[in-house]
């Protein structure tokens, strides 16, 4: 397949239309979050905040790839939220409002083909089950019930006296500190403080 520039894609009729029908979902999510949302940036990383609480998230700024999707959608998405913090915005519509984790949560009323922008999790989720009964009830175990039976979690003295077996021998290995740069998302911050 040939990479062609955006520019050049847009010329095509009905490739905007298109993408506007498959984010439709991801861009109501977006809808409803930018009004509560402001957006800033702190020793070279930005993050969003929820008006309503102050809660603060940091991320990483928008590469290539969510800028052609911004720029697709731009006539759509709202007016206040910049181009740098689009990736943002995603992550934080796909793994804040809607978490992976959560098989339960989806935005509603939109087909699969118009959530583009969402994660597959997003996609098959348990409201797609068709029948209500096995939407209600947990899945089956996938465990035979002999196999389940006969395994017995390890006791915490056995679990400590494996981790001591295996463990380097005493000035084998050296501690290293981590610098609290360390201990949040960087995109554009080298990793310091750790010695050699």
């Amino acid at each position: 397949m040939i990479p062609l520039p955006l520019a050049l894609k847009r010329l095509v009729p009905g490739y905007a239309r298109r993408w506007r029908m498959r984010y439709a979902g991801f861009m109501a999510e977006v809808a409803r979050a930018a009004p509560g949302l402001r957006y800033g940036e702190s020793e070279c990383t930005p993050w969003i905040e929820r008006t309503e609480d102050g809660l603060r998230l940091h991320g990483f700024w928008t590469e290539r790839e969510n800028a052609d999707a911004y720029d697709m959608l731009r006539p759509d998405l709202p007016r206040d939220l910049p181009r740098t913090h689009f990736r943002l915005v995603k992550d934080y519509v796909n793994r804040f409002l809607f978490p992976h984790m959560r098989p339960d949560l989806k935005p509603a009323g939109f087909g699969v083909e118009q959530l583009w922008g969402f994660h597959g999790q997003h996609k098959d989720a348990i409201p797609d089950i068709p029948d209500a009964t096995a939407r209600a009830s947990p899945a089956p175990s996938r465990r035979s019930p002999a196999r389940s039976s006969s395994i017995a979690a390890p006791s915490l003295a056995s679990a400590t006296s494996a981790w001591r077996a295996t463990r380097p021998a005493a000035g084998s290995w050296r501690w290293r500190p981590i610098a609290p740069a360390t201990l949040c998302w960087r995109a554009t911050l080298p990793i310091m403080g750790s010695p050699a």
